[in-house]
């Protein structure tokens, strides 16, 4: 079981819909980025995408200060208005960073250094600055699946390439930083330094900015000003005032970036990735549009449908997972019939009609039932980020059974002609995956436990879940309303005696070949909201309250950021952090219970 919070590593400065990723790490570092797309998913340049940023030193072997005594410190509401503090020998060090709406922004930060003791003190501090691949700038990056410890030896190995410009400006090409307040360019070094002395009581401050382009001065008060305004602008929209809820949002609208080129909007999924998984926006569209954030759910939408082909594919996105046209079916379809949004369903309903007939196509494949495949499903495909392709039944067929439904629902409420025809091929798409899970149904007859296979051929799956295949499943069939009460309480049974559920309320471990991680690692909020929403389903609120209750306990830190993943041992472990569609689940899972109407603010 998990013991204990995990803790906040990294934190989002910018705006919504900036192409720049701003993020503040717990260890005193601030990175600056950018969010460079191409439609070509394997050519995207993660590995030289290029960065520059400032970490925070001190003394005469410029270490930085331990990101584990870090005191964190911001706005309760969750705006990026961020800031930590450390304390050592009397000295007392606040670093604070926001960056202000608009699609180049530029991060304005301050540093304040007071001696908190009762006699003088020196020390010498500075700010390293560089320029180099994200990757080595980031420990771990993009999604640091590792126990976080972020190592300056990275940074110190990189060749210093700012030059002082004089006037309180740094420079590297069309990067810079700027500062205002007394301190010194140490080039070889590449540090900006500063000497103190400072008697008790003293304290000495350096406004500094981070950028690209024409350069921007330090105007930290104004700035923060900016952030709190135009943040709050946002957040007024909700009725619900709590910190979670609107700490969620912040994240949640801090993914929409622009691209560096062109004029959609990519619905990031978090941590510092660039890509986007359908089945991840999902749930943050649906979030969105319960909220009243219908344009940003919109804005999601398009960009999917860009990747419509004349087949009826919709895809490839980063991974090509074999259920992207129904999840992208059905990120449409939701939202149009949630928000009523006629516009945006006339404009995409031919290719999502296209895409309707691809799935069917591919379903007639098998319809025989040759190779020793099960007539009805799918056909053999790339299931999840797994190379391994058989009839993963309970998700890449659950996927498109339930996309079609939401589609039929849709196009009926549409007045589309085709709305029956799709609705009798869900049906018989609903009835064939039924006809397949009978016969473990029927296997488990008189059984405490209830086992439903990874593969509808029964095949061994602990294997599988030995050599990491991630274990998304059997959730799908839970929320899809296939089973009783009674299955699932059994179903239940057999994930805890096969160690893959927590009796707290967890419902995924994750393998993981790494010694340090191996059997600790836990994947959060996706299956447990399967449960929660099942659980909902057949009357157990009580089982539905502990998923929910299970995620904000295990997966939430207590600045109230969601990641992906915790381990059980440890809280340093975070990885996908913020993370998009763990925020939104964990909102749907609230207004599930009961909350929707003072978290909404939609009135449609």
């Amino acid at each position: 079981r998990v013991t204990e919070r995990p803790m906040t590593t990294r934190r989002y400065l910018q705006g919504p819909l900036s192409e720049r990723l701003l993020v503040f790490f717990r260890e005193g570092k601030i990175t600056f980025g950018e969010c460079i797309h191409r439609d070509d998913w394997k050519s995207m340049p993660y590995r030289d995408q290029p960065a520059h940023g400032v970490w925070l030193v001190r003394g005469a072997a410029d270490e930085p200060f331990d990101h584990a005594d870090a005191v964190m410190l911001g706005e309760a509401n969750g705006v990026p208005v961020h800031g930590q503090r450390w304390r050592e020998s009397g000295l007392e060090v606040t670093m604070e960073a926001c960056a202000p709406f608009g699609r180049k922004p530029t991060v304005q930060a301050r540093l304040v250094f007071e001696n908190r003791g009762t006699v003088p003190l020196e020390q010498q501090v500075g700010l390293m600055v560089r320029a180099a691949p994200e990757m080595k700038l980031v420990f771990g990056a993009p999604d640091i699946y590792k126990i976080y410890a972020p190592p300056i030896q990275d940074w110190r190995a990189q060749e210093s390439t700012f030059v002082d410009k004089g006037n309180g400006l740094l420079r590297d090409e069309n990067r810079f930083v700027a500062y205002v307040g007394e301190a010194s360019w140490d080039g070889r070094a590449g540090i900006l330094r500063m000497s103190l002395a400072l008697s008790p009581g003293e304290r000495r401050v350096l406004d500094f900015t981070v950028g690209k382009g024409e350069p921007v001065r330090p105007d930290f008060d104004g700035t923060r000003d900016d952030v709190r305004s135009d943040w709050g602008k946002e957040l007024a929209r909700v009725a619900d005032r709590t910190p979670f809820v609107q700490s969620q949002i912040v994240q949640l609208l801090q993914c929409f970036a622009r691209p560096t080129e062109g004029e959609f909007v990519l619905p990031r999924q978090g941590g510092l990735q660039r890509y986007v998984w359908p089945g991840e926006t999902i749930h943050v569209v649906e979030a969105l549009d319960r909220l009243g954030y219908v344009e940003y759910a919109r804005m999601a939408v398009d960009f999917l449908m860009r990747f419509a082909k004349e087949d009826g594919q919709i895809g490839p996105f980063a991974n090509n997972w074999a259920s992207e046209t129904a999840y992208t079916i059905e990120v449409l379809s939701r939202h149009c019939r949630l928000a009523d949004d006629a516009d945006c369903w006339r404009r995409h309903y031919p290719a999502v009609l296209s895409g309707f007939r691809w799935i069917r196509a591919m379903r007639a494949e098998t319809a025989k039932g040759e190779d020793g495949l099960v007539a009805g499903l799918f056909p053999p495909l790339k299931s999840t980020d797994s190379k391994k392709c058989f009839q993963h039944w309970g998700m890449t067929d659950l996927v498109n059974e339930h996309a079609l439904g939401v589609l039929a629902e849709a196009a009926a409420w549409f007045g589309e002609k085709e709305a029956d025809e799709i609705r009798v091929e869900w049906t018989d798409y609903r009835s064939a995956i039924g006809k397949t899970l009978d016969r473990w149904r029927t296997a488990s007859v008189g059984k405490e436990t209830f086992f439903i296979p990874l593969a509808p051929d029964g095949r061994e799956e602990k294997p599988f879940r030995d050599n990491h295949f991630f274990y998304l499943h059997p959730g799908a069939f839970v929320e899809g309303g296939y089973l009783s009460v009674d299955e699932m309480l059994r179903l239940r049974r057999w994930l805890l005696d096969e160690g893959i559920a927590d009796g707290n309320g967890l419902y995924m471990r994750h393998t993981s070949p790494y010694p340090e991680l191996r059997n600790h690692v836990w994947y959060t909020t996706w299956c447990e909201y399967q449960w929660s929403f099942g659980w909902r389903r057949v009357g157990r609120a009580d089982l539905a309250k502990q998923a929910l209750d299970a995620c904000l306990a295990y997966s939430v830190t207590d600045e109230n950021y969601v990641g992906e993943r915790v381990h059980d041992r440890t809280p340093w472990f975070f990885p996908w952090s913020p993370n998009a569609s763990g925020s939104a689940r964990i909102l749907k899972m609230l207004m599930d219970a009961g909350r929707d109407k003072p978290l909404s603010g939609n009135t449609k």
